[in-house]
């Protein structure tokens, strides 16, 4: 269950019944969680992904299990396939993003706002943008980005080789068949 109330996620709705169907969700997650943690058996432990979302979930609870009995466990990675040689200096002008779209929280409407804005400026042109992910939120996110000869939007969920292959490769955007 999403341990995050209403107010943090409110951005994920658009029409007033979703946001008030959200609300009685929110609602009933926050009361099923304070009832967890205060009724905590002492052997139920607790994993957080950050340090902190952790102290998001204990300030919007109002109620918190003592330290020793949750933690924080972050994602591994794997830094052979992630290894990430250093790059010449040119690659600072290629963006590289790889995102879900099936939760605003990803904030890729950002990520095409940013693109464009940066093309009213005339260094626009030698920036290599390439975008790829899927999901419901896809083409709400990317819309209008079509026209621009120097976006490359892949449409598409990737396996791990293929992120990491996407990160060391000294190629353009596309290379891989993207």
């Amino acid at each position: 269950s999403d341990i995050h109330p209403y107010a943090r996620r409110a951005f994920n709705y658009t029409t007033p019944a979703e946001h008030e169907r959200a609300k009685r969700e929110s609602d009933a997650r926050q009361a099923f969680w304070r009832r967890v943690v205060a009724q905590a058996p002492e052997s139920l432990r607790l994993v957080f992904v950050s340090q902190t979302f952790a102290q998001e979930a204990w300030s919007d609870l109002g109620v918190r299990l003592p330290d020793a009995r949750w933690q924080v466990i972050h994602n591994p990675i794997d830094d052979h396939l992630f290894a990430g040689p250093p790059k010449e200096e040119q690659a600072r002008f290629r963006v590289l993003s790889i995102r879900p779209h099936d939760s605003r929280i990803y904030a890729n409407d950002l990520v095409a706002a940013v693109i464009r804005g940066l093309s009213a400026y005339p260094e626009f042109s030698s920036i290599r943008f390439h975008l790829v992910g899927d999901g419901p939120l896809f083409d709400e996110n990317f819309a209008g980005l079509g026209p621009f000869e120097n976006v490359k939007i892949g449409r598409r969920l990737l396996r791990q080789d293929e992120i990491g292959a996407l990160h060391q490769s000294p190629r353009p955007p596309g290379a891989l068949g993207l």
